[in-house]
């Protein structure tokens, strides 16, 4: 433990990540050492991906608030917090993604959102992406897609897709 500890402030970032990923694997309260981390912060995005991505891992649903508080901080770290929200693929990570998309100010985070949505492969953040790709803005529609093309091979949710872009055009064509 000492030895991660004294890893966790290294001069070399990946020395740091591998601290982080070390203190994960030991479990228990490591995660209280992560939760540390992360209120201190690095100044290496990758670092603060891994400890947010470790106390998901480690805390579940408990650390959802606290990597949640994340969304609001530089642009950076905002979308390290939503890539792990939805890597965690946990039901109450899609609703605090879908609320902060609400706020979201910045095509890079706005992005960073959805690509978190369609990671976490839940049923509600799948819904949201398509009713975008359906009826959201003409660039939000095409961020919705582009997160989507992470299930290329997926083909249950390509035919959804599809079906979704067909919509969106007989939509737009009956504005004409």
């Amino acid at each position: 433990m000492r030895y991660l500890v004294d890893g966790l402030t290294d001069e070399a970032h990946t020395v740091r990540v591998e601290a982080v990923r070390g203190l994960e694997q030991m479990e228990g309260e490591s995660a209280l050492l992560l939760r540390l981390k992360a209120r201190l912060g690095d100044q290496e995005v990758e670092v603060m991906g891994q400890v947010f991505d470790s106390l998901l891992n480690l805390e579940r649903e408990r650390a959802i608030p606290l990597v949640a508080e994340f969304l609001k901080a530089e642009p950076d770290t905002r979308a390290e917090a939503a890539l792990a929200l939805g890597s965690s693929r946990l039901p109450p990570a899609v609703d605090i993604l879908r609320a902060a998309w609400d706020t979201a100010r910045g095509p890079e985070f706005r992005d960073a959102i959805l690509r978190a949505l369609s990671i976490s492969r839940q049923e509600p953040a799948m819904q949201f992406l398509l009713e975008m790709v359906r009826s959201g803005r003409a660039a939000d529609a095409k961020q919705a897609l582009e997160a989507l093309e992470l299930h290329k091979d997926t083909p249950e949710i390509q035919r959804r897709v599809k079906d979704a872009e067909f919509e969106r055009k007989e939509r737009m064509e009956g504005r004409g």
